[in-house]
């Protein structure tokens, strides 16, 4: 059994990742435009959905299947019932697995995460034969374009066959894709401290990654995921706010320099001070020289180093940074295009279980009481 310590440990994993309620596609697969896509007229079709998140998979599939029927290029569509689970072939694997069936064209459906949390649909269009005839690809963003109509809109042979070809492993090239995937998917400890005193609840983001949970400093998590932008941004930020919190602390400590200053000076002359003079008349004419110069010297300097630091803080606050959301799906979305690079089919992650047991734990710290949990899977 492994053991965590953990204040509410939360393991982001990602490993099987995806929307709890499917994408509506009733509006991107409109019956006119997909018509317009079939080659040929009186056409049957078998549907298959063979990649992606299966809610999605399955949705977008069922409405491709609602606008392909009532139109003359169609005279018979079909869903992928009778082949059963396909999620692990690959494009010619399914075209083969159908050649008994009665149609004409496979039409293949493979779904994918688009960015801002649209999804993409991609649908490749076969003869019995295996060659391309066509296909298109649109996202929940937008309806699909009619034929030849733009972004949306139809790809030719060679790109759908490119882009339906996903290269899905099985056997010992799986194992060794899985293996891959397991040092190099990222995934979030999201740690909450709960204090006592305030009543406040505190949450404490660490990158990991592997299954080994390797830490990741910010910057290595953004250039890993492709955005380099934002590594030189949180650099950058780093940079202002240690360099303006060292600025400040030290403005701070020439003031407190000057408190002591006066702090150390006679309080009376009425002797007089071997440093400041040996009757009083001198003593006094001294140290009032002395409070100026302290006030003139160490009162500018920290207060021209305070600002100077509040400055650098202030600038690096304004630097925009994602948010814990924004990085989860930036770790989600580079799972998402990892797996698909290895060619790891979604069937490969079946589902685990664990048991949790959690005791709560408590600490105290002058001036901080805090409560958490620590437990076991």
């Amino acid at each position: 059994m492994r053991t965590l310590r953990l204040m509410t440990c939360l393991l982001g994993l990602a490993l099987a990742s995806g929307e709890v309620f499917a994408a509506d596609w009733t509006k991107t697969l409109p019956p006119d435009a997909v018509q317009g896509y079939v080659v040929g007229q009186g056409q049957r079709i078998v549907v298959v959905a063979a990649g992606g998140e299966a809610v999605d998979r399955e949705a977008a599939t069922a409405s491709l299947i609602t606008s392909l029927r009532g139109g003359p290029a169609v005279s018979l569509v079909m869903d992928d019932a009778s082949l059963g689970d396909v999620s692990a072939l690959d494009d010619a694997a399914i075209v083969q697995k159908a050649k008994n069936l009665p149609v004409d064209q496979v039409h293949v459906v493979r779904v994918f995460p688009a960015g801002g949390g649209a999804m993409s649909v991609v649908v490749t269009m076969y003869d019995k034969q295996g060659a391309v005839l066509g296909g298109f690809n649109a996202d929940t963003a937008a309806p699909l374009k009619p034929a030849g109509g733009g972004a949306q809109s139809g790809v030719s042979a060679v790109t759908a066959a490119a882009v339906s070809t996903t290269n899905l492993k099985t056997g010992a090239d799986l194992e060794a894709s899985m293996k891959e995937f397991k040092e190099k998917f990222i995934w979030v400890e999201q740690v909450k401290f709960a204090n006592t005193q305030t009543g406040g609840v505190y949450d404490q983001y660490t990158l990991k990654r592997g299954e080994y949970g390797e830490t990741l400093l910010v910057e290595d998590f953004f250039t890993i995921v492709g955005r380099d932008d934002l590594a030189q941004s949180h650099l950058e930020y780093v940079r202002l706010a240690k360099r303006g919190r060292g600025l400040a602390g030290a403005g701070i400590g020439a003031v407190g320099a000057l408190g002591m200053a006066h702090a150390s000076l006679p309080a009376t002359c009425v002797t007089g001070s071997d440093y400041f003079g040996d009757d009083p008349a001198t003593c006094r004419q001294n140290v009032a020289k002395f409070k100026r110069n302290a006030n003139v010297i160490l009162g500018t300097v920290g207060v021209v180093t305070l600002g100077w630091g509040l400055s650098d803080i202030a600038r690096a606050n304004q630097i925009d940074r994602p948010t814990p959301p924004e990085v989860l799906k930036l770790a989600d979305e580079y799972n998402e295009q990892l797996q698909q690079e290895l060619g790891i089919p979604d069937s490969a992650f079946k589902p685990q279980s664990y048991s949790l047991t959690v005791t709560p734990t408590a600490w105290a710290a002058p001036g901080n009481v805090g409560i958490g949990l620590s437990g076991e899977f």
